[in-house]
């Protein structure tokens, strides 16, 4: 009792323990393999006990949404190759020692096709030459 108010006592069993929650997630995605590799990492909120996160990567929305990436891991972060272009979501969401399930955390991942390269090789002789790019795809 503090000056007239009364605290309860926190419970000293393992089903009392505060879920960590995930925070910040970053996700780089690199296509130069001519495959779609994504690394996500996040950071999360740091609580007594150990914690796993429960890492899912859909695509679509609503009644279409489908599954791509369903993985459990230990580690603050997660490899994973997607199947095509598109928009996907992952959500992340951590998981303590009692099983108790935090609200999960998302992102948007977006790979958009690489633009084209432009490259224009000139070799002027007599005449001058004057180059000016015109729109992608009408060189």
């Amino acid at each position: 009792m503090v000056e007239g108010r009364h605290f309860s006592e926190f419970p000293a069993n393992v089903h009392a323990m505060l879920t960590p929650a995930v925070r910040h997630i970053y996700v780089s995605v690199s296509t130069l393999s001519g495959h779609i590799h994504a690394i996500a990492r996040w950071e999360f909120l740091r609580t007594s006990g150990s914690a796993h996160f429960n890492v899912r990567v859909t695509r679509g929305h609503d009644a279409t949404r489908y599954l791509v990436l369903s993985n459990t891991t230990a580690r603050l972060k997660c490899a994973f190759t997607l199947p095509e272009r598109g928009s996907y979501t992952l959500n992340t969401s951590s998981v303590n020692e009692a099983e108790q399930k935090y609200e999960p955390a998302s992102a948007g991942i977006r790979v958009t096709a690489p633009e084209a390269h432009v490259s224009i090789d000139a070799t002027p002789d007599y005449f001058q030459v004057m180059l000016a790019c015109a729109a992608l795809g009408r060189l």
